[in-house]
């Protein structure tokens, strides 16, 4: 069934847009959601990677011989905007400093009897590996360096469960942070987090207690995003629109149909929209247009195909149009973006 659904939803469409030169030439459509958010026929832009290689089409999509993909993403992109229209000050200094990590210290405040414990758990194993690393060279005896040799791989195994154990409540937090950011009652971010397919293949257990301690905790930890999303729906409810931080594009709510969650939603979604439009513009200006041309727009991201000796080139060409730093309302917000270089789409 599942790969019934692939072929039916993304494959079928592909053979009416290809063409002689064996490349797929999509429909774009830079309006395609009331967002701005771009669209395509066929849909490309819903392509997963996958962990089932059959599966991933995006490796399928392979750059000619001579050529080259780079792929840029911009990181973190609503959950920075949200910050950044609510006006909430500690999380915007968290997310301008690439040195703290926003999630991490969420966690440490969601959970402040665990995670110091991990934490500290996992400077303790280190800092034993590295003691008795520095034993075995002075061994007198075969017997002895052995004896050196296992005491390491026991604390490696101490700091890799500690480790592990961080990484998996540290990305619980985080869904549950995205999932949360537009408002979400205990049941919605209960199904939510048990439906997250990333969560499952980590194992991790969701259980109703996590989810209404999060509901809870969430107004206590970011109060300004809480205030932000009440005054955005009563003024949505009001004149009936919404308009676009950025650029001033509207969204009408005609007879009075306003969704609360489509209320929140808009000036986050119309507002990235903005920005990878700007991207995709000044990029444009920059490009050779001979040889670096911009094939996929997928969301947050932009892979341009180009000579195999201008990869790195482009790359950080990318880097350098997408990374900004936005102000509004007086307050200001890096937005950072990561990239890479491959032969095929899902490397980048």
């Amino acid at each position: 069934r599942a790969s019934e659904k692939l072929v039916s939803t993304f494959v079928d469409g592909i053979g009416l847009r290809l063409g002689e030169d064996g490349r797929i030439h999509p429909d774009w459509r830079t309006f395609g959601a009331v967002t701005g958010r771009w669209s395509s026929t066929p849909n490309c832009q819903n392509w997963k990677k996958g962990e089932d290689p059959a599966r991933n089409l995006r490796r399928m999509i392979v750059a000619p011989p001579g050529r080259i993909f780079a792929g840029a993403d911009a990181s973190q992109l609503e959950f920075r905007i949200i910050a950044l229209l609510a006006g909430q000050e500690d999380l915007l200094e968290v997310l301008s400093d690439p040195s703290r990590d926003a999630h991490a210290e969420n966690t440490a405040r969601l959970y402040p009897d665990v995670w110091p414990v991990l934490v500290s758990n996992i400077e303790a194993a280190k800092q034993r590996m590295e003691e008795l690393e520095r034993l075995i060279p002075g061994a007198s005896s075969p017997l002895q360096r052995r004896q050196y040799e296992t005491l390491p791989a026991e604390a490696k195994k101490q700091y890799k469960e500690s480790a592990t154990s961080c990484k998996r409540l540290r990305e619980l937090t985080k869904r549950a942070t995205y999932a949360s950011l537009y408002g979400s009652t205990t049941e919605n971010l209960f199904i939510k987090l048990r439906s997250d397919e990333k969560l499952r293949k980590m194992r991790i257990e969701i259980e109703p207690e996590q989810c209404v301690r999060f509901v809870q905790m969430f107004p206590i930890l970011w109060p300004k995003i809480e205030e932000w999303r009440a005054r955005v729906k009563a003024e949505a409810a009001l004149s009936q629109e919404m308009v676009s931080p950025l650029l001033g594009r509207k969204r009408p709510f005609p007879l009075g149909r306003l969704d609360p969650t489509q209320a929140t939603n808009f000036p986050v979604q119309a507002c990235a929209a903005d920005l990878i439009d700007m991207a995709v513009l000044d990029l444009w200006e920059k490009l050779d247009r001979q040889r670096d041309w911009i094939i996929l727009q997928v969301h947050d991201a932009l892979v341009v195909e180009t000579d195999a000796d201008r990869g790195e080139y482009v790359k950080q060409l990318l880097i350098q149009t997408m990374t900004a730093e936005v102000e509004l309302n007086g307050y200001k917000c890096l937005f950072p973006t990561e990239a890479r270089v491959g032969q095929s789409w899902d490397q980048v």
